[in-house]
């Protein structure tokens, strides 16, 4: 009976976690327009899958694209299938992927803990923006996803070390192959974690083991098959693949964001709000105690953070969503310390939650606000509102590339394959491109519209607010 209702209790909480977390993540979900890079060639190559039922060998404009493995880019085909080719599909399984982290961060506080320190960890990760934002569970790229995986993994693997259920080693294998399926290296950390954690507990004869040999097992079955296939599929798949890697052990040149060794500090700083960040902070510092001295949860918590951190800090190019696997360990960190403060202070356990939830106040109105917000980019909008004449092209379409509108280059080219079956190319400048006759140029700028308005064999065929239609008459 106490199992039963301490099940029931745990669903409950569960149920709760999961509407309010997804009334904030899938608040307005699919009203910003796509963004370029990542989001806008993940969405692209999802197209590609369903206009070419090639569903191996990922594309972009025709030709293989290396940047990553396929797992992101099958949910966000198989959203586009069941939603429609839209916003929120795109963004749909990186939202659920959001949802599904906060429920795996509350389990994870409170196998850690308690079910106080679980709920105090999923509520304070619903409030990080870092998570929440650009490039994370309310954007199509792939970041939220793989965080899934890494914190799915991590909390498999510690509940392991408790109970030794080969399922949950096994578990462990399974979520990491999906982690490289969704980002290659990046899905890996979780291996890399858990080797320095084993060391660190000199715990490595533990794990030379059948049950360590059907975790490796799982992983590669996960792994090998789409690679296999990519093999037959393609014939100079690993000769790209080779180059591919190459550049990133090279890294690109020069670096191309932040280079500021204590630019990821900053970045965590910013995500939590004053209060919470002084929290995070006292209680990092005595985990990192805890973890000198070989107490587990402590050393697992702080060995995940501080293996992340230092790599990508070591690495040439830094930018802000490397380190979203980074939220989930900080958040139970926080509630960790709201846990040892009830003690120290010798407080009630009413007291501690009223505390919690003033500190709190302030971040989910931030949150709440910040989901509320829309970017919209009014190009994206003209071609959304001429997706039926769009439709209706078969001849080439040619686009310029501008630097005005966030650098719409990925982005346009991804809505005009949403609305169009014609072959669409970008230029920089009109004189680089020689059209055929029943072609057409699309103009989002005052300088191309005026050339082509006085060109005697271009027609204006259509035209909405920021962008004209020209077709090629001869």
């Amino acid at each position: 009976m106490r199992m039963r209702k301490s099940l029931l209790v745990d669903i409950i909480i569960i149920l709760i976690i999961t509407l309010v977390s997804s009334l904030i993540i899938f608040n307005n979900l699919g009203t910003s327009t796509v963004k370029d890079w990542d989001e806008a060639r993940y969405g692209e190559s999802a197209l590609e899958i369903l206009k070419t039922n090639n569903w191996i060998v990922m594309k972009y404009a025709g030709e293989p694209s290396l940047a990553k493995p396929p797992l992101g880019i099958w949910l966000i085909a198989i959203s586009f299938s069941l939603f429609g080719i839209n916003e929120f599909a795109l963004r749909f399984f990186s939202a659920l992927a959001g949802v599904l982290t906060i429920i795996i961060v509350y389990l994870f506080g409170k196998e850690i803990s308690n079910r106080y320190v679980g709920i105090f960890s999923a509520t304070i990760l619903i409030t990080i923006q870092g998570f929440i934002g650009f490039h994370s569970a309310r954007s199509g790229d792939l970041d939220s996803l793989v965080t899934f995986f890494i914190t799915l993994s991590l909390f498999l693997f510690y509940k392991y070390t408790k109970t030794k259920n080969t399922k949950l080693l096994i578990g462990t294998g399974i979520a990491i192959g999906l982690g490289f399926l969704t980002k290659s290296i990046v899905g890996l950390f979780p291996i890399l974690i858990i080797g320095i954690c084993i060391i660190h507990q000199n715990s490595l004869k533990e794990y030379l083991n059948k049950k360590t040999l059907y975790s490796a097992l799982a992983f590669l079955l996960i792994v090998l098959p789409w690679y296999t296939l990519c093999f037959f599929k393609e014939s100079n798949y690993y000769k790209r693949l080779y180059t591919f890697l190459n550049e990133i052990i090279r890294g690109p040149t020069p670096p191309k964001w932040s280079i500021d060794p204590f630019y990821y500090l900053q970045v965590l700083a910013s995500n939590f709000d004053f209060l919470l960040l002084a929290i995070l902070i006292t209680s990092f510092v005595f985990l990192l105690y805890l973890a000198i001295k070989k107490k587990k949860y402590a050393s697992f918590l702080i060995i995940w953070i501080l293996t992340i951190i230092i790599i990508f800090s070591l690495a040439k190019n830094k930018t802000f969503w490397y380190i979203i696997p980074l939220y989930p360990p900080l958040c139970i960190i926080t509630a960790l310390g709201f846990e040892k403060a009830k003690k120290i202070f010798k407080l009630n356990r009413m007291t501690i939650l009223i505390i919690f939830i003033l500190i709190l106040l302030l971040p989910f109105i931030k949150i709440i606000n910040y989901t509320n917000q829309n970017q919209i980019n009014p190009v994206h909008n003209s071609i959304k509102s001429l997706n039926k004449d769009l439709e209706k092209i078969n001849s080439t379409i040619y686009f310029k590339h501008l630097d005005i509108y966030d650098n719409n280059k990925q982005s346009t080219f991804f809505y005009l394959n949403a609305y169009s079956k014609a072959r669409i190319s970008s230029y920089t400048n009109f004189s680089e491109i020689n059209t055929k006759k029943g072609e057409y140029v699309i103009s989002f700028d005052n300088k191309t519209t005026n050339i082509l308005n006085n060109k005697t064999d271009y027609e204006l065929e259509l035209t909405k607010k920021d962008l004209y239609l020209f077709k090629k008459l001869s």
